[in-house]
């Protein structure tokens, strides 16, 4: 019962459709499954403040805390746009051409690598999700 509470409080929390999963050991300090809807609230973030992450809304990001909780890395913690549109300045990509292919509402846009398709997202606030692994279809 005590794991079925977290798991509701984390849920509330995110603003999020999840549920507890069996497929995540107990023992895991997360056991949090996210179901998050598409609606677009970015929540702009940081785990170490020198880079900056844009989530599509506080479920995402709350997701991914999941994640790094059960692996033992530092969580995101949310920062003004700002503040993280700053730390974008900084971001530095290599210049290899590696294309991705990202989505976003429905349109679609071929990125030179992934760390371009970061930086976008950075500057622009348009959460851009991996769709393939090479450039989109013309």
């Amino acid at each position: 019962m005590q794991i079925l509470g977290l798991c509701v409080a984390l849920c509330l929390l995110a603003g999020a459709y999840c549920f507890c999963t069996s497929n995540v050991p107990p023992t895991m300090p997360c056991n949090v499954a996210y179901r998050c809807s598409d609606e677009e609230i970015p929540v702009w973030a940081t785990s170490d403040g020198i880079f900056c992450k844009v989530f599509r809304n506080m479920c995402y990001m709350s997701s991914v805390n999941c994640d790094r909780l059960n692996n033992n890395e530092t969580e995101y913690r949310e920062i003004s746009q700002a503040k993280c549109q700053e730390l974008c300045k900084e971001m530095v990509c290599m210049a290899l051409f590696q294309p991705v292919c990202g989505s976003y509402n429905g349109k679609f846009m071929t990125f030179g690598n992934e760390c371009e398709m970061e930086r976008h997202i950075c500057t622009t606030g348009e959460s851009y999700s991996l769709y393939k692994l090479e450039a989109c279809p013309i």
